[in-house]
C-alpha cells in the first residue's frame, strides 16, 4: 500500500511541480516518512511550514523525523518551536524533553517531564525519563520514587528490563545489596541481553565478595556486547584485587582502546604495569614495565588537568 501511494504522490509533484500546498506537503512528508525515506520527508515538511508556518503539527512531524535519524540538534530546533507554539501540549513537551535528554541536557529535559508530570502525575513516559535524569544527577531517592510508580505498570517489556535495572542500581548505591540482586535477576529474565544488569549483578556480588559470580556476570555482558567499557573495567579492578595482574591487564588495554580519554583507566594500569615490574625476575622486562608504567600516570595525571 505504501509503494502505490508513493507512486501515486511522485506522478502528483511531477505534474504538479512547485504548485503544491502544505497538505500536500505535509502528506507527502508523512508517506515519505512511514516508507523511510527521512530526507524526501524533511524536504516536504519544511516545505509546508513555509507556506503554513503557524501549523504547529508540522514541526512537531519535522523533528520526530529528525529525531529518528538521530540528528538531534535538528530535532530540537523543530521541538522548541511547536513548543513556543503551543507550550501546553505534551506530546510537545515529551518530544523535547525525550530530545534534551539524547543531547545530554538533563536539567533542560527534566523541566519539561516534570511541567508533564504537575498535570499527570502517573504518565509513565515522563516518570521514566524523570527516573533516569535524576539517576544521572545522583538523586538517588526522587529516582526511585519516578521508577517506582511506573514499576507495576504494563510496561514494554524492554522499558521493564531497563525500569529494574535502573532501580536494582539505586538500591546498590544504598548498599541494600538484596535488593538490588533481585531486581537485576527480574531485569534479566524479562531481557537476557540487558548489558547493564549483568554488569549491575556483577557489581552486587562483588560487593558481597562472591568473585567468581562477579567475574561470571561481567563476562556474560562483555559476550553480549565487547565494545561497553564497564564490564571490562570493573572485572580488571577485581582481577587487580585479586592480584592477578596478568589478568586485569587486557581488560584494562580493551578499556582503553574503547574509552582513550578516561584517566582511571590509564591510573589503574599504571599500577598494574608496577605491580608486573616488582614481580618480574627479567632486568628487560622490569625496565619495560617501569616505563609503560610511567608513561600511563602521567596520562592520567594529563588527563586529570
Amino acid at each position: 500500500m505504501k509503494q502505490k501511494e508513493e507512486i501515486i504522490l511522485l506522478l502528483l509533484i511531477s505534474i504538479m511541480g512547485c504548485k503544491t500546498s502544505s497538505a500536500f506537503n505535509d502528506s507527502a512528508g508523512m508517506i515519505f516518512a512511514s516508507s523511510g525515506r527521512y530526507e524526501e520527508a524533511i524536504r516536504n515538511f519544511n516545505d509546508a511550514i513555509k507556506k503554513d508556518p503557524s501549523n504547529v503539527e508540522l514541526y512537531n512531524k519535522l523533528g520526530k523525523v529528525y529525531y529518528r535519524i538521530k540528528k538531534y540538534d535538528f530535532a530540537l530546533n523543530a521541538f522548541d518551536h511547536a513548543v513556543l507554539l503551543d507550550s501546553e501540549n505534551l506530546e510537545y513537551r515529551k518530544n523535547r524533553g525525550m530530545t534534551y535528554h539524547k543531547l545530554d541536557e538533563f536539567v533542560k529535559s527534566l523541566n519539561d517531564f516534570q511541567y508533564i508530570l504537575e498535570r499527570e502525575s502517573n504518565n509513565i513516559e515522563a516518570n521514566y525519563y524523570s527516573g533516569i535524569i535524576y539517576y544521572n544527577l545522583y538523586e538517588y531517592e526522587k529516582a526511585l520514587n519516578c521508577l517506582e510508580i511506573i514499576s507495576g505498570n504494563n510496561l514494554d517489556s524492554y522499558v521493564y528490563s531497563n525500569v529494574c535495572t535502573y532501580i536494582g542500581s539505586i538500591y546498590y548505591e544504598f548498599t541494600k545489596y538484596e535488593l538490588a540482586l533481585d531486581y537485576f535477576n527480574q531485569a534479566i529474565k524479562i531481557n537476557d541481553r540487558n548489558i547493564e544488569a549483568f554488569n549491575g549483578r556483577g557489581l552486587v556480588y562483588q560487593s558481597i565478595e562472591d568473585y567468581n559470580l562477579a567475574i561470571e556476570n561481567f563476562t556474560l555482558a562483555i559476550n553480549l556486547n565487547n565494545n561497553y567499557v564497564d564490564p571490562y573495567y570493573n572485572r580488571g579492578l577485581l582481577y587487580i584485587e585479586k592480584k592477578d595482574f596478568l589478568k586485569a591487564l587486557p581488560d584494562f588495554n580493551k578499556a582503553i582502546d574503547i574509552k582513550n580519554d578516561e584517566a582511571d583507566l590509564y591510573h589503574f594500569r599504571g599500577l598494574i604495569y608496577t605491580e608486573l615490574a616488582k614481580l618480574s625476575w627479567n632486568l628487560e622486562e622490569q625496565l619495560m614495565y617501569a616505563k609503560l608504567a610511567k608513561e600511563d600516570i602521567e596520562k592520567s595525571m594529563k588527563l586529570r588537568n
